[in-house]
């Protein structure tokens, strides 16, 4: 059984599943949840609750029941301007591409996310990363496929979205009545056409700061195609999954699992500290409940490859 997370984190994360509609109720306020307090342009690694706003007002304009106090119920608040979130706003074109966007295989309508761009060890090639079961279609499309960004799902289309060809991918090992192989990481790589094209920088993150272990109770965030940027914790380590695709069931063994932050073209978003480090690589997520991960460290020691920062 694992421990509950820390008496900050825990507030706070509580404060944002219960709580939020008080936040809401004020002017502006676009998200609520779980950061670190910013002074003066520079982070103070103080855990606050981080309220984000579509246009900051000044004090003055607002009556009291109106402001957002500095503290709430102990806690440090934080407010930050950030515009409004756009529903399935990681759908659209962009370029240059950056992580947790939209991509998929020309050939199918079937979508994913883009988590980072990667280089060969060997040859130091650019890459972007991805889901097997996205970039290969479950094991179905050749190397050599073009891969669009956004996804066909998504209206990407080939050629004029083509931003890699898929170059490598891990096969998925599917179940049968009596089969049940073992899988450990769901990824692949495409090669980049054009490096112009794809940022190493992920959405609304900006730069990833390198790798780092998982570990329980630890609080994350994951970018994805479909739900952005959500935040959870590690609730289970070296597990083992179950995962349903088209084709059939798969297993997946020694898998990180979160709390629920994910749906449907999301796979692909990476799971990342609060530090901007990877830790793993979404491959699916239960009904409302869980999201499963591979540690990225196995990604990227199965594909031979390193994250570009």
């Amino acid at each position: 059984m694992y421990k509950p997370l820390c008496n900050i984190d825990n507030k706070i994360l509580y404060i944002c599943d219960k709580e939020y509609g008080y936040f809401f109720n004020k002017p502006n306020v676009v998200a609520v949840g779980l950061g670190y307090k910013i002074k003066n342009g520079f982070c103070t690694y103080r855990k606050c609750i981080k309220v984000c706003v579509s246009k900051k007002i000044d004090n003055d304009n607002l009556n009291i029941n109106s402001l957002i106090p500095i503290i709430y119920k102990g806690i440090e608040t934080d407010v930050v301007e950030t515009g409004s979130f756009e529903a399935k706003g990681l759908t659209k074109k962009v370029r240059p591409v950056l992580g947790g966007y939209s991509i998929g295989p020309a050939p199918n309508d079937i979508t994913g996310t883009m988590s980072c761009l990667v280089r060969d060890n060997s040859n130091h090639n650019l890459y972007v990363l991805g889901s097997s079961h996205i970039l290969a279609n479950e094991n179905r499309l050749p190397k050599g496929t073009q891969i669009i960004q956004p996804g066909k799902y998504d209206g990407g289309r080939a050629p004029r979205d083509t931003i890699a060809i898929l170059y490598n991918y891990i096969p998925i090992f599917f179940s049968t009545a009596t089969y049940f192989p073992v899988n450990f990481v769901d990824c692949g790589i495409a090669k980049v056409n054009n490096p112009n094209l794809v940022s190493s920088k992920l959405y609304c993150l900006n730069n990833i700061t390198g790798i780092v272990a998982p570990h329980l109770d630890q609080s994350v965030r994951k970018v994805g195609r479909s739900t952005g940027i959500t935040y959870g914790y590690v609730t289970s380590l070296g597990t083992v999954v179950k995962t349903n695709f088209d084709i059939g069931p798969a297993y997946f063994k020694n898998q990180i699992i979160t709390t629920s932050m994910c749906a449907s073209g999301d796979s692909g978003g990476l799971l990342l500290d609060l530090n901007n480090k990877v830790i793993g690589m979404l491959n699916s997520g239960s009904t409302g409940s869980v999201s499963s991960y591979s540690p990225i460290s196995k990604v990227l020691s199965t594909l031979n490859v390193s994250i570009v920062t």
